[in-house]
């Protein structure tokens, strides 16, 4: 639980911070999508795709016209599906598996097109799990998996104004892992690697 409220006090801090010491101006954002998250183990072996939401709560503060810092707080549902088929000895990855994050990347913003109405982003994300289970033979069962999670966020997406201060936004994202979900048998690590896309509004 600690791990929770250090993301939500890193959040609130950044917001606070954003305000105080520039002179650029702040965009809140509200946003619900769909998560389409797998896992692989090295290169070479592939589990099942899972299906699942994103909720967030964002900050994008504005250095320039193009340049601006965004900060995200985000409940991300992760995990993959179940494979029996699959040709592995490894047993977890042919379960499916229920991982719910909660999310904190720090993206650095590039706005372009007319209005700067498209943008595109990219930093570094770091997750604590909140809750998660796994599936073995009918029954729910607690997952093996690290509580912490880190790596890469890109993306891009667009929005429009729907009134003096809302904007509708759509994006699509990508999150790839540095620290994996877990391990495997010969030391290789479980990447769970999530494709996003959230509409919300932003004002």
């Amino acid at each position: 639980m600690r791990y929770i409220w250090l993301l939500i006090v890193a959040c609130f801090c950044f917001a606070t911070n954003a305000n105080a010491q520039t002179k650029g101006y702040n965009e809140w954002g509200i946003g619900y999508g769909y998560n389409g998250s797998m896992v692989n183990i090295g290169s070479e072996i592939r589990g099942s795709n899972r299906g699942g939401i994103n909720l967030l709560l964002s900050i994008d503060h504005y250095l320039s016209e193009k340049w601006s810092v965004k900060g995200k707080l985000q409940y991300d549902m992760k995990g993959w599906g179940s494979s029996n088929s699959l040709d592995s000895p490894e047993k977890d990855i042919k379960l499916d598996h229920e991982l719910n994050y909660l999310s904190l990347p720090i993206l650095i913003n590039f706005h372009f097109g007319q209005g700067k109405a498209f943008y595109t982003h990219l930093g570094p994300y770091g997750a604590v799990l909140l809750s998660g289970k796994k599936i073995d033979n009918g029954v729910a069962v607690k997952p093996d998996v690290s509580r912490m999670n880190m790596g890469i966020l890109w993306g891009f997406g667009g929005q429009v104004r729907v009134k003096d201060n809302v904007k509708f936004f759509a994006e699509f994202n990508v999150l790839g892992t540095f620290i994996g979900a877990k391990r495997s048998a010969d030391g290789n690590k479980y990447h769970n690697g999530v494709s996003a896309l959230t509409i919300g509004f932003n004002f």
